[in-house]
């Protein structure tokens, strides 16, 4: 294992870097840069260390994905949460921009925003480090006990792609635990009545064509004996 770098270390690292990048503004050494400040806690340096590496190579994955965290740690939720929007914009699949912006809407409060993009991520990586500790601190912001932070977590957004996907049976359970959940929110209330009235005419139209076609057949038949 690596022994840590002390600071003097580290001022030659990034001496050596900002030389680099002066001669080559292209390099991607600024993430180095930045991380070498970081650990140095200057936080600012590296946030301008970053955004002026961006300028030369503006899709890099890493770089946008260290200036989120990095203005996140500043507390510049509204900038950070514009990189990771962009970054899922251009990678919709990219676990740790998922983890970021679900870590960031959690300090916000935005619980509902932040368990969808951890319901995507868990999906795609079920077994990434972050999940576990991302959904017990939502589970402890709305007051939930003994929840399994392994499992899916049931939301009225994972409800709702359930919906839009014409899985309605499954929409149902969904809300139906939110319901036993929230007993006395009568929005969830609400939007499950929709659903079990959908999901009782879907019935009610399959009986009906199936009555049709006994009666068709029952009709055939009589015919059938008139001719005999």
């Amino acid at each position: 294992m690596d022994s840590p770098l002390n600071d003097s270390q580290l001022l030659s690292l990034i001496k050596d870097y900002t030389e680099r990048l002066k001669h080559e503004p292209d390099a991607d050494v600024f993430c180095q840069l930045a991380h070498s400040y970081v650990r140095l806690g200057l936080i600012d340096p590296a946030v301008t260390a970053v955004q002026q590496g961006l300028t030369h190579n503006p899709q890099h994955l890493n770089g946008q994905l260290l200036l989120a965290e990095l203005l996140g740690e500043n507390e510049q939720y509204d900038e950070a949460m514009a990189y990771y929007d962009r970054v899922l914009k251009q990678y919709p699949d990219c676990v740790d921009a998922l983890i970021g912006a679900a870590r960031l809407d959690i300090n916000q409060s935005n619980l509902d925003r932040a368990k969808f993009n951890l319901d995507k991520a868990r999906l795609l990586q079920p077994d990434h480090p972050a999940l576990r500790d991302l959904a017990l601190q939502i589970n402890d912001s709305v007051g939930v006990v003994e929840l399994d932070a392994n499992l899916p977590l049931v939301t009225a957004t994972v409800a709702e792609l359930y919906f839009k996907q014409g899985l309605t049976e499954k929409a149902v359970e969904v809300y139906k635990t939110l319901v036993r959940q929230q007993p006395h929110n009568e929005v969830l209330q609400a939007r499950l009545n929709v659903l079990l009235d959908q999901v009782g005419l879907k019935s009610c139209t399959e009986c009906g064509k199936l009555v049709e076609k006994l009666e068709s057949w029952l009709a055939a038949i009589q015919r059938r004996r008139k001719n005999v």
